[in-house]
């Protein structure tokens, strides 16, 4: 289920940046490794193979404003034909956002690629991930019937914030973030009840309603049919209202 909200809301994360300003900066190259600070690669969706490299961004812009907001994000890139090494970039490329480097500044795109080599000038925005008709999933971290540790995956674009309806006679309740790309909820009622009521909130600020089907940890879960929408799928009536299309 699609809800509107207002956007008097659409200033409070700033990953929204990522998608509305044209970021700057060097492309270097970090050795693969089987995981990062998001935690996405060990379920790495079919999609992801479609990207050109997996990434790393800047702390600042990795938090982006909610400790790793900037998780998942797909980025559209494009190498400017000047820097210093053996091995740029292609002239255009995508990426997946799976880590951050401590090293780099905001814009700087650390790229996974074993044996390459320079650093880089390229520009670059984030845009939709290909994920196609596939639905949203989860993945469940250490969590009991009296802890949960809620990854929301396979997202079309950046999620802003996560509630979670623990008990079918609670309220939904903010979840908070974790700096390894997960939703925590110590005021949700206990014990954890489910099927789990969630509702996903995008960067642009779109709702979906949706439930993790059971308390299975480690195991990628797919939801009940629901989706982010396309970041470009809002209209906006007299500069004030988003409305997203069904």
């Amino acid at each position: 289920m699609l809800c509107l909200i207002s956007c008097s809301l659409w200033s409070q994360n700033n990953a929204i940046d990522l998608y509305e300003v044209t970021q700057a900066g060097d492309a270097t190259y970090f050795f693969e490794s089987p995981n990062g600070n998001c935690t996405i690669s060990p379920t790495l969706p079919l999609w992801g193979e479609q990207l050109d490299y997996q990434a790393a961004l800047s702390p600042t812009q990795y938090a982006s404003g909610d400790a790793s907001a900037g998780c998942g994000t797909c980025l559209q890139a494009t190498y400017l034909g000047t820097g210093s090494g053996l091995t740029p970039p292609p002239d255009n490329f995508t990426v997946l956002v799976v880590d951050q480097c401590p090293g780099c500044e905001a814009g700087d795109l650390d790229l996974a690629e074993n044996g390459s080599d320079g650093r880089w000038d390229i520009t670059w925005q984030a845009t939709d991930c290909p994920v196609g008709e596939t639905d949203l999933a989860y993945l469940l971290q250490g969590s009991n019937p009296f802890y949960i540790k809620l990854g929301v995956r396979n997202h079309r674009i950046a999620v802003k914030a996560v509630q979670i309806k623990s008990q079918s006679s609670a309220s939904y309740i903010t979840a908070t973030r974790t700096s390894d790309n997960f939703f925590t909820c110590s005021a949700c009622p206990k014990p954890l009840e489910f099927p789990m009521p969630v509702r996903i909130i995008g960067v642009n600020n779109q709702v979906i309603d949706d439930a993790v089907p059971s308390l299975t940890n480690d195991v990628l879960l797919s939801g009940t049919g629901q989706q982010l929408l396309s970041i470009n799928d809002l209209i906006f009536f007299d500069g004030f209202n988003p409305v997203f299309l069904d």
